[in-house]
Order: structure tokens, then C-alpha cells, then sequence
């Protein structure tokens, strides 16, 4: 063995307890608290975070780039917007309105500020003949349809299908409009909170994730003030207990969704990610 050999060996270990020192320095703080409302700038913790929408770094410092509600699990954080219209992602439902027609295909308001083409062949299961047939026969200007976001442009605008299951033309009922970032608390977990509006109400009920709500019931004017309730409450703790004392109050029936156990904890929303809630 050379006389550089052990000098090598001191030089690597030191270099090892200095590396270890410096991964133990930036151990992750959080300096809030899981769905506390946080403003721009705000100091949301120090070290080795992994980071979602909503957020930056300066240096070991981790803030919040928006006004919204943290949403924090292990070493992972993110803040999602109280307010601010919607922006399509892939795997999206949408609820689109037709706007134009064209020779080939229609372009939807998605309730955002980027739009949404289907085209024929996204649109329909069956062979259409553009040069013999009518599309506005299939969907007219003003229909509205479920559909489901399969892409977005670079210019953000949402390529859509109607391929898939629990995707169609709406007929009848009513439509409501709420802030895209209060859907997943609509949704509730699983889908248990939509549900719950849907049992004690008797409406059927269909919510895209660009905030567009389609109701059609008999009792659509307490679905929809049930929904409003939630959208303004979404960032509060025990809103499903609130939504269940405030539907069955207003019914005097009860709800078979079962009660949570004093002081448990009340269960998150899903996230942006989250389906619609079919019928």
C-alpha cells in the first residue's frame, strides 16, 4: 500500500461526515400548520420539502406564491388557490358549453380563460360524412356536454373526448357556476360529500373540475344552497358535520352517511386530480 493510500482514506471520510452534516442542516420545518391559509410570501418552512403548485424556494426557505389553504403530508407541500379561474390539465371532466362550430369541430367555454376543441372524432361514436352531414345537429351553440380534457396546447388550450365513460350531453336541470379550487371539497373524499347532497336532496348531480355544477332534481334550490355553503366554508374544519346538520335540518330526514367520532379528524379533500362525481 502507497504512504498516499491512508491520507486518501482520511480525506474520503471526512468528506463523507461533512456531506452527512450538511444533509442533517437542511432536515425539512414546517412553520405552519396543515390548512392554515397562508398570503403570498408567506414562510411555509426551511429545508428538504418537495414541492407542489402554489409555492416557491429562496435559498432554504420555502413560501407561498398565492393566497390559499396548505396542504402538507410527510415532506410534501403545496397551497391551493382560494380563488382564480380555472386552467386545464390532462384527465380532467369538464363541463363545456359550445360556443362554435366549424367544419370539423366545436369549440367550448370551459369557464377559463383557454378554451376547449372536440372534435367529430372525439365527439361521437359513430362515422360522421362532414361533406353530407350537419354537426350542429349533433351539438348546436349553447349545448352543454360532460367531457374529459385529453390534452392542453402549448397556447393552454384543451384538445377533449366524449369517449369515455360518463361523458354526454346534458339535457334539463340547471347549472351553477363556483370557484374551480372550492371543487374538491364539493367532491368531498370518494365522493362521499356530493353524494351526501345527492341522497338528501333527491338531485341528480354532475360537478366538472372547471367549477361548472349541473343540477336536476325537485329540490334544486337546497342543492344548490348546500354547494354555495361548502364553496364558502371549503377552507373552515368540520365541514362535512356542517353540511350534514345544515341538509338535514332543512329535510328533517337523516343522513346515512355515518357521523365521525368526537374530535376525530375531518378528511381532506381530494385533490385538483379528483374525477367528477357521476350519477
Amino acid at each position: 500500500m502507497s504512504s498516499t493510500e491512508p491520507h486518501r482514506d482520511h480525506l474520503n471520510a471526512r468528506n463523507c461526515r461533512n456531506k452527512n452534516k450538511k444533509t442533517k442542516g437542511e432536515k425539512m420545518t414546517l412553520k405552519i400548520k396543515n390548512r392554515d391559509i397562508v398570503v403570498p410570501g408567506e414562510l411555509l418552512g426551511t429545508g428538504d420539502l418537495l414541492l407542489g403548485e402554489g409555492t416557491y424556494k429562496s435559498g432554504k426557505n420555502v413560501h407561498s406564491n398565492i393566497l390559499g389553504l396548505v396542504d402538507s403530508k410527510e415532506n410534501f407541500i403545496k397551497v391551493i388557490a382560494l380563488n382564480g379561474r380555472y386552467i386545464p390539465k390532462p384527465r380532467d371532466v369538464v363541463i363545456g358549453v359550445v360556443k362554435d362550430i366549424s367544419f370539423s369541430h366545436w369549440s367550448l367555454d370551459l369557464n377559463s380563460a383557454y378554451g376547449g376543441v372536440l372534435t367529430v372524432a372525439n365527439g361521437t361514436d359513430y362515422f360522421v360524412n362532414l361533406d353530407d352531414e350537419d354537426i350542429s345537429k349533433i351539438y348546436g351553440i349553447g349545448d352543454t356536454v360532460v367531457a374529459k380534457v385529453m390534452n392542453v396546447s402549448k397556447a393552454m388550450n384543451a384538445g377533449l373526448t366524449m369517449k369515455d365513460r360518463g361523458l354526454y350531453k346534458l339535457n334539463g336541470g340547471r347549472i351553477i357556476t363556483i370557484t374551480s379550487t372550492k371543487v374538491p371539497r364539493v367532491i368531498g373524499r370518494k365522493g362521499t360529500m356530493v353524494q351526501m347532497i345527492k341522497d338528501m336532496t333527491g338531485c341528480k348531480i354532475t360537478v366538472g373540475q372547471n367549477g361548472r355544477v349541473w343540477l336536476s332534481g325537485d329540490n334544486e334550490e337546497l342543492a344548490v344552497e348546500a354547494i354555495r355553503l361548502i364553496e364558502s366554508k371549503a377552507h373552515m374544519p368540520g365541514l362535512t358535520e356542517n353540511i350534514r346538520e345544515f341538509l338535514e335540518k332543512s329535510t328533517g330526514n337523516k343522513s346515512s352517511l355515518k357521523p365521525k367520532p368526537v374530535g376525530s379528524k375531518e378528511p381532506e379533500a381530494e385533490t385538483e386530480e379528483s374525477k367528477e362525481a357521476e350519477e
